[in-house]
């Protein structure tokens, strides 16, 4: 994809591979050298549409994901996270 005139930023297609589908995330990053941070929007974009794939998929299985915004339930069981959303 491209960018507009002016514009530190680039919008890419990135295409994430699931068990069932190839998903195509549009995303935009900056041009040149970033610090990571930098990506974080990005990156919460290819999450939420894996997190939104996995819950169609789960309730297309019959096994609905419960939790949801506002839910705290997380905060009573084990549930697994990466380093970084355990720092978020």
């Amino acid at each position: 994809m491209g960018n507009s005139p002016g514009s530190n930023t680039l919008r890419v297609n990135v295409t994430v591979r699931t068990p069932s589908t190839n998903l195509i995330v549009a995303v935009e990053v900056q041009i040149g050298p970033c610090d990571p941070i930098d990506l974080l929007p990005a990156l919460r974009s290819i999450d939420d549409v894996l997190v939104t794939e996995a819950r169609q998929a789960t309730g297309a299985a019959g096994r609905p994901m419960t939790c949801r915004k506002g839910c705290d339930w997380c905060c009573y069981q084990l549930v697994p996270v990466t380093g970084s959303e355990a720092r978020w």
